[in-house]
């Protein structure tokens, strides 16, 4: 980190730029800001206007000597230079691991230990909730609006899955799903699909990936099995 400062209300600015932050450094800086920093603080890059950004003898605005000389032969004043303070998005990892609200020991074992858990994670199953009344599913209570017929592909699947017996295909799953749907007496019969094809299939899991992006947990692209769930029908 080039500078870690504290501002007036108490919030961390991290500042990193090109001069300190060249490459692997500079994914360095940034990925130990996301472990310290908090959701209040900044991690901030300097931006520098074209042309200024890639020429030669530039450092900084104002600086002594006159224009600078691109490769071109064309002359360029250091007064006219934009300098811009850019934020940078990061992750406060420290929300989610309650070691990193201290400073850590070693970087090393702080990646092993995170990482760890983060697998740990992974493996967990999740609460899966649907509710066709709320037209919403919930992951470990976090809820996302989807359309009746998405919800019911979903539960199609993951019932499937549960019984070991999920569809090697979409063409598959359309057919096996269309029976399954003629005795779904448990979605409202106003809603109930008649019947879906593999096209509808595709674009459903699409939707719910994109829906359910915020919650970390989805039945992956291509792939009609999902990562380890408990699953109840509201």
């Amino acid at each position: 980190i080039m500078m870690i400062s504290a501002g007036p209300d108490g919030t961390v600015n991290t500042k990193c730029n090109d001069t300190s932050a060249q490459g692997d450094d500079r994914i360095n800086r940034l990925t130990i800001a996301e472990s310290i920093n908090r959701e209040t603080d900044r991690l901030t890059h300097v931006l520098v206007s074209a042309p200024f950004e890639t020429l030669p003898g530039f450092f900084f605005k104002g600086q002594p000597g006159g224009p600078i000389t691109d490769r071109s032969g064309v002359p360029h004043d250091p007064a006219k230079a934009g300098i811009h303070l850019a934020d940078v998005p990061f992750v406060p990892l420290r929300n989610r691991f309650a070691d990193l609200h201290d400073m850590p020991g070693s970087f090393a074992g702080m990646v092993e230990k995170c990482s760890r858990i983060i697998k740990e994670d992974a493996a967990r199953p999740r609460l899966i909730e649907i509710s066709y009344r709320r037209k919403t599913v919930s992951v470990d209570g976090t809820p996302v609006r989807a359309g009746i017929k998405a919800l019911a592909v979903l539960h199609f699947l993951l019932v499937c899955q549960e019984k070991g017996r999920s569809p090697v295909d979409q063409p598959e799953a359309a057919a096996r799903m269309n029976r399954w749907l003629a005795k779904a007496e448990f979605i409202p019969l106003m809603h109930r699909p008649k019947a879906i094809t593999e096209d509808e299939i595709r674009h459903c899991l699409n939707d719910l990936r994109t829906a359910l992006k915020k919650t970390g947990w989805a039945i992956p692209a291509r792939a009609l099995t999902a990562p380890p769930f408990t699953l109840q029908i509201l």
